[in-house]
């Protein structure tokens, strides 16, 4: 896969493929994907914020050490997926 640290502010992705790359301490914010599929990727310590997830599938995404506040996923399936060390909208004091 191939590693990257692209930052996305107020993006949004309609009916997007995608797939097989690392994302490596990127920085989300304000980004929404519509009916858009996930294939292969990875997600490490990266930080989201008001992220929609919506009405997508993904499919093999690996996470370790991924934070998000606000991050909202609505008819959206995550299969053959693994999250590690992650937290999303948890509420920390």
């Amino acid at each position: 896969m191939a590693q990257h640290s692209v930052g996305l502010n107020s993006c949004t992705f309609t009916g997007a493929t995608l797939a097989g790359a690392t994302n490596s301490g990127t920085r989300w914010t304000g980004v929404k994907f519509q009916s858009c599929t996930w294939k292969n990727l990875g997600f490490n310590n990266c930080h989201w914020n008001q992220v929609d997830i919506l009405d997508c599938h993904c499919d093999s995404i690996k996470a370790d050490g991924i934070t998000g506040e606000k991050v909202f996923y609505y008819r959206s399936v995550f299969e053959n997926s693994e999250f590690k060390n992650s937290a999303m909208n948890a509420i920390t004091h």
